[in-house]
């Protein structure tokens, strides 16, 4: 059952951080079952976890609504990942070893390769970014970041920022300035970078 309830929370994520599903659009548990081939129960547990997250609200008696993603919740994620990315650059800074260097210049060549494809440069942004956390060694703050970063309301500003081909072109610019500054061992500029990346 939480395997089921899991993947269905992850299809109206989707559905939602694409516009499939915009803001207002009222969810009833009997039609998303029916959507996703799913019993209500699963169809309940996924928008009851939505709506803790902040992706939806419960309307009394009538569903679910799918929110606005407002200004304050974005500028709120942002700084979370911020202070969390930061951390990790200060630590690699001047350690940042020659293999995880390539490693994440191959990532960044997939995400250049992904331009045309919103969701899968999104992806490749999310393990660039998650992989810097794993070249400093901190298996916690690892794991702090990923649950930021899969987290239903950053779904939705990954797919907001990224939904115009220039926007993702700069980001990958960006991306490759944050990982020549960590190799130049430069901190500063790697931070500098890093803060681009969350308001550009």
């Amino acid at each position: 059952m939480a395997n089921l309830t899991a993947e269905v929370k992850g299809k109206i994520t989707a559905a939602v951080a694409s516009g499939e599903l915009a803001p207002g659009t009222v969810l009833r548990q009997e039609h998303i079952a029916e959507r996703f081939g799913v019993s209500r129960t699963p169809a309940r547990e996924a928008l009851v976890q939505l709506a803790a997250a902040g992706v939806v609200s419960q309307r009394s008696g009538r569903g679910f609504e799918v929110c606005p993603l407002d200004d304050t919740t974005v500028a709120d994620v942002q700084q979370v990942r911020f202070s969390l990315e930061a951390l990790a650059l200060r630590s690699l800074t001047g350690q940042l070893t020659p293999r995880a260097r390539l490693e994440l210049s191959h990532r960044l060549d997939q995400a250049e390769l992904a331009l045309d494809d919103p969701a899968e440069f999104f992806e490749l942004s999310r393990r660039f970014h998650i992989e810097l956390v794993d070249a400093c060694a901190n298996s916690y703050l690892r794991s702090v970041l990923t649950s930021v970063w899969d987290h239903p309301v950053q779904q939705r500003i990954g797919a907001r920022a990224g939904a115009d081909r220039a926007q993702r072109q700069a980001t990958l610019a960006t991306h490759r300035e944050l990982l020549a500054a960590l190799a130049d061992g430069d901190g500063a500029a790697a931070e500098a970078a890093l803060m681009r990346c969350h308001t550009d």
